[in-house]
């Protein structure tokens, strides 16, 4: 039997906890698949491959459940890596070997310990499995680039269960596009090893303007606050919410360093018309990542029983305050109170050098996006219907593009969106690594033939055609 040839469990319709197995963070995507196995070790990982060719299953891979299309579940069979979670720290080196399954609840505390760090989200449960390949933001992401960025290495289990390592030297086309090219498109990411950075103290504060003075500040903010080698140790987030049945701005930062150097970089902030600070905390980033997105007020707001959906679109143009007015315009317009606009600033590392892999994103201002929720079904339609009409009110100021790691079901050309010019390279590299676009991913790359030989778009990088190197064989 297949439960003799995994040390994981499998749970299947009809166990006890099949219906807590297969919920996802998004509870709208109920899905039930025939199997979900959790994986404790990479032979349970090739076992489950091998299950899934000889039962025509199509397997998707699960860190953390938490994509927003809901592609970590499906009707068929999920590989749950969420088992896979150990952390390895070397203090000489500062890396770390890093389980694809690991939360970076657990992850930011083994990491403190050290006094070391590597870029994560704000939310405890999501995994660096899934999190890493689709890029990887976070508030110290201005200093030190996407998660993706920070990766030195990993391991990689393909379609027909071999093993692979691949970094600079070695299978370097697929350590390319593996960072940014999103989850269940090359293999079953096993392990990361992070180039990790040492850090202390840091500072976070909080501010907050009503709509009236927000657009004033939206303008200092992107013209002062995003480019600039003396900004790179702030790091902020913003969010749009409702409170009091009004829009109001809000602003979190992060700052590597002491209050004192925080406050001279932030005084022509806190010195505009209208500006209200919020909160100020000193301490570790394992602390202040949390309390930053849940203090005085939670962002999001929304509470956890609801559902939600969101699109996300890169600003690539210079807003003045009218622009930015219009925005708070439609934001008064919200359908219920928790529905939010959040902004995540770029710049700095993450703009440096051409081509690092895979994740496009980079000479932009802002990823800015749109979350709804709702609870109730008949309330579904307004809430779709106005996070459409919000895309198409800012498409002006957008390029066309979408963070990876917020997809949308159904959105348009989503292969484009989430990697324009480099679609053409990663189609290519597929195709060496999973020529049979194995894993489901409904907005899956799709891999190009291989034979003959095929040449990408120029604007995309082109590796030397070598053969896979594999740290564990395929079995015959």
């Amino acid at each position: 039997m297949f439960e003799r040839q995994v040390r994981g469990q499998v749970v299947v319709p009809g166990d006890p906890d099949y219906d807590a197995a297969r919920q996802v963070f998004y509870r709208q995507f109920q899905f039930f698949p025939e199997i979900i196995v959790y994986c404790e070790c990479y032979s349970d990982v090739r076992n489950c491959l091998a299950f899934a060719s000889a039962h025509d299953l199509k397997p998707v891979c699960r860190s953390g459940g938490h994509s927003s299309a809901g592609f970590s579940i499906n009707n068929s069979m999920v590989i749950d890596l969420s088992r896979i979670n150990s952390v390895w720290v070397d203090r000489v080196t500062r890396r770390a070997i890093v389980g694809a399954g690991t939360s970076f609840h657990r992850l930011n505390a083994v990491l403190s310990d050290f006094g070391l760090h590597v870029p994560g989200g704000g939310c405890d449960d999501v995994c660096v499995g899934g999190y890493m390949q689709g890029g990887g933001y976070g508030f110290t992401s201005h200093e030190f680039g996407m998660n993706c960025d920070n990766v030195v290495q990993f391991e990689m289990m393909l379609w027909n269960g071999g093993i692979v390592i691949a970094d600079e030297t070695t299978n370097s086309d697929l350590y390319w596009c593996v960072r940014g090219g999103m989850g269940s498109n090359f293999g079953v990411l096993l392990s990361i090893t992070y180039q990790l950075h040492e850090v202390g103290d840091m500072y976070g504060f909080g501010l907050s303007w009503d709509a009236a003075d927000a657009p004033a500040a939206l303008v200092m903010l992107q013209q002062d606050y995003i480019v600039g080698p003396a900004l790179e140790k702030l790091g902020y987030q913003c969010a749009v919410m409702m409170a009091d049945n009004q829009p109001r701005f809000y602003m979190r930062g992060l700052y590597n360093g002491d209050a004192q150097s925080c406050a001279a970089v932030i005084k022509p902030l806190r010195d505009l018309p209208g500006t209200h600070f919020d909160i100020q905390m000193t301490g570790r980033y394992v602390e202040l990542n949390h309390r930053l997105l849940d203090e005085p007020v939670p962002i999001p707001s929304a509470p956890d029983y609801v559902f939600e959906e969101k699109q996300s679109g890169y600003i690539d143009k210079m807003l003045d305050a009218t622009d930015w007015k219009v925005m708070f315009d439609f934001m008064a317009t919200c359908p219920n109170p928790w529905n939010d606009i959040g902004m995540e600033p770029y710049g700095g590392a993450i703009a440096r050098g051409d081509d690092p892999n895979s994740f496009i994103h980079r000479k932009v201002y802002m990823n800015l996006f749109l979350e709804v929720f709702w609870f109730r079904q008949e309330d579904y339609q307004k809430n779709i219907d106005w996070l459409d009409d919000f895309m198409a009110l800012m498409s002006p100021f957008m390029n066309g593009q979408s963070y990876q790691n917020y997809p949308r079901p159904g959105i348009k050309d989503a292969p484009n969106a989430y990697w324009a010019d480099y679609l053409g390279t990663l189609a290519q590299v597929k195709g060496k690594y999973n020529p049979f676009d194995w894993f489901a991913n409904p907005q899956h790359i799709q891999p190009h033939e291989i034979d003959p030989p095929w040449t990408p778009p120029p604007k995309g990088p082109k590796f030397p055609d070598k053969p896979i190197v594999y740290s564990q064989p395929p079995e015959p």
